[in-house]
């Protein structure tokens, strides 16, 4: 039933937008693994055993969220940061009544609220850890990965996430699948060695929207590279994978480094509020 059950989420992804899954099918569960090696103590006690079930369920939110919940699961994907002003953002309102008070729940939700979904999902899942609810923290940690996720893929930051408005039409599928996807492998091994130990976010929410003001940088990184790799060869060549890699790896490395470093932080501080979290020698 389990294999059935995959198998069928699958076919469902395959049927979505393709920029509709942020860093592809590949990636989600990768990055899951990735934040679960930074974890310690009581938490990677928790956590590390359930790796698999962890890594598959990261993928739901595009799938079993998105059709049941439609617009309302699409729009925690994603936020347009230049949709309210020009980058550095050093006036956004963090705060979500104050953006909606600012510039009207309309504008705010038509724009994304992944930021504050991440800090409601991660709460929820200091919840129920606090609860013993071990089947709602499993399934609330993965939803965690994938928001997190999804904050550090800088097309998902802007309204030209698909490249219409650039000349770069479908560079959102061509980045995360053609490239990323495809090269996951390579990547992880990369980034493993660069993490470090995760300790509980002090700040989660500020923490969560200076990340994604400093990789809100990597949009126009993403775009130049694609125009270019597109002028020298067709985008599904190995080619254009080699030359992504060479104009956007180390960016795509950082990203997937700092998320994997964030969700830990997430995920501990969720622990730590439960009390499963303590400070290794």
């Amino acid at each position: 039933m389990r294999s059935t059950a995959v198998i069928a989420l699958l076919a469902l992804a395959l049927l979505l937008p393709r920029s509709a899954a942020a860093w592809g099918d590949r990636t989600h569960p990768a990055l899951t693994r990735l934040a679960l090696e930074t974890l310690g103590g009581g938490c990677a006690e928790y956590f590390v055993p359930h790796a698999d079930l962890l890594a598959r369920k990261s993928f739901e939110p595009d799938t079993v969220l998105r059709r049941r919940e439609g617009r309302e699961e699409e729009i925690r994907h994603f936020i347009n940061l230049d949709a309210y002003m020009p980058p550095p953002f050093t006036s956004f309102p963090r705060d979500y009544r104050e953006a909606v008070q600012r510039f009207g729940k309309r504008k705010v939700e038509g724009s994304g609220v992944v930021p504050w979904v991440i800090v409601r999902v991660q709460r929820e899942l200091g919840q129920a850890l606090a609860g013993g609810d071990r089947d709602a923290a499993l399934r609330k940690a993965a939803y965690l990965s994938h928001y997190v996720a999804d904050s550090f893929q800088p097309l998902h930051l802007t309204a030209d996430y698909d490249g219409k408005r650039s000349g770069n039409a479908g560079v959102h599928s061509r980045y995360e699948n053609d490239y990323v996807d495809r090269a996951i492998k390579d990547l992880v091994s990369a980034v493993r060695p660069t993490l470090t130990r995760a300790a509980p976010a002090a700040d989660l929410r500020n923490a969560v929207f200076d990340a994604m003001f400093g990789s809100y940088a990597g949009v126009e990184t993403i775009l130049r590279a694609d125009a270019r790799a597109r002028a020298a060869s067709k985008h599904d060549s190995r080619a254009y994978r080699q030359f992504m890699e060479a104009e956007t790896g180390d960016l795509t490395r950082r990203q997937l480094r700092d998320a994997a470093q964030l969700l830990g932080a997430a995920w501990a501080r969720a622990c730590a509020e439960a009390g499963l979290w303590r400070a290794e020698p």
